[in-house]
Formats: C-alpha cells, sequence, structure tokens
C-alpha cells in the first residue's frame, strides 16, 4: 500500500525547501533545477538544497538593494563564485523536464519564477508520493506541461491550505507566483497551524496512517 505523507512530515520538507532557496534568491542565485533528487535531509532532520551545477546569478529588481540573507561580502563571494553570472536575458532551456517550468520548456524569457514552479511540483510530489505525469516520459511530460497547459492532480481529501499553496506556485503566469520569502513568511505558516491544530488533514490521511520511514 502507498503510505500518504504525514502533515509533520510535509511541513518539515516543505518550510527546509522554502527557506534554503529563499536564501538562495535573496543572494540572486537561480537554481534552476529544483527536484527532489537535488534535496537532502540530514540525520538530524535539517533541509538542504543541492547541486548547483546549472545555477546562475542574475539580479532581480527585488534584491538590488536589499539582500537580507546575505551576512557578508565573504558569504555574497562564497555563493556567486559557485555559479554562473549572466547578464543577458534567460531563455536556455534548463533543468528536468518534470519539475521544469513552462516558460523554461517554451525558451520564452524566464526568472527567478522559474524555481518557484518547481517547488510547487516538489511539494505536490511530497504531498502525493508520486513522480508528475507518471508513467509518461520526461517529454511526454514535458508537453502535458508546457503545451497543453495541465498540472497533475490533487488527491481526494488534499488540504485546503496546501492545494491553494501548490496552485499559486504552479501558476502559468510567473507573474502571479509568490516569492520564497512570501511563502515562508504566509503561506507556510497557515499550513504550520494547521498540521499542529490538525485541522484540513483528516479526510487526506484516513484509512492509512504513517509513512514508510517517518511515523506520523
Amino acid at each position: 500500500m502507498q503510505h500518504k505523507t504525514p502533515p509533520n512530515f510535509f511541513w518539515l520538507i516543505a518550510s527546509g525547501i522554502c527557506s534554503g532557496m529563499a536564501y538562495l534568491h535573496s543572494m540572486d542565485i537561480i537554481h534552476r533545477d529544483l527536484k527532489p533528487s537535488n534535496v537532502l535531509l540530514t540525520s538530524s532532520g535539517d533541509v538542504k538544497v543541492t547541486d548547483f551545477g546549472v545555477s546562475t546569478v542574475r539580479k532581480t529588481s527585488e534584491n538590488i538593494t536589499h539582500n537580507p540573507g546575505a551576512s557578508s561580502a565573504e558569504d555574497n563571494n562564497k555563493v556567486n563564485n559557485s555559479s554562473e553570472e549572466l547578464t543577458e536575458e534567460l531563455t536556455a532551456e534548463t533543468g528536468t523536464y518534470r519539475w521544469m517550468a513552462p516558460e523554461v520548456m517554451r525558451h520564452e524569457t524566464y526568472s527567478n519564477k522559474a524555481d518557484v514552479f518547481s517547488f510547487g511540483v516538489v511539494c505536490w510530489q511530497l504531498l502525493t508520493r508520486q513522480e508528475p505525469f507518471a508513467p509518461l516520459s520526461q517529454l511526454a511530460a514535458a508537453r502535458e506541461v508546457g503545451i497543453k497547459r495541465c498540472r497533475p492532480p490533487f488527491p481526494k481529501g488534499t488540504p485546503g491550505d496546501v492545494e491553494k499553496l501548490i496552485s499559486q506556485l504552479w501558476h502559468e503566469d510567473e507573474k502571479e507566483r509568490p516569492s520564497f520569502r512570501q511563502v515562508k513568511n504566509r503561506s507556510l505558516i497557515n499550513i504550520r497551524d494547521a498540521v499542529e491544530k490538525k485541522r484540513g488533514w483528516r479526510k487526506f490521511m484516513e484509512k492509512d496512517k504513517g509513512h514508510k520511514v517517518y511515523p506520523g
């Protein structure tokens, strides 16, 4: 039987990824390949975003004059030197199809909001423990998102706050997607409160108990 992800575990991983990505974006880094295999969980429960092989540094209007994530000039240099710094528009098809934003698939100009889309797919996968558009091939999955503008379906009983958040994260219009800072400071707080009060998760978890690794 496919176990469902317990609420506490969902919040732990989603909030950890969001915090890491908010920091990266505050440093003007666009990851460009956010997916489950690039997220690690330590034995102490800390979440780490990894693999910056295709990341790029690009200034955004949000960060040109404000960089709250940087603790020092030395920290800036450490991060910036690990990525490619670009000044031209981003249009290259970079990333992995199942988690790639539609504007990236279509070779349109994109921004750090492409990472937000990928985070939405990661959250959906964390919720369902399924690959998006499986068993379709990577290219077929890309057609579903990039051409047909489809999204993976939500399972029955998905908590309203979670469905609302993911729908915002993978919105077709990147301008409608929230920033990681906004998600961290608002949406995930609502989800945390719902988890603590066990609000909205009963139907999602019924007829299933726990997680194959982490008990619920």
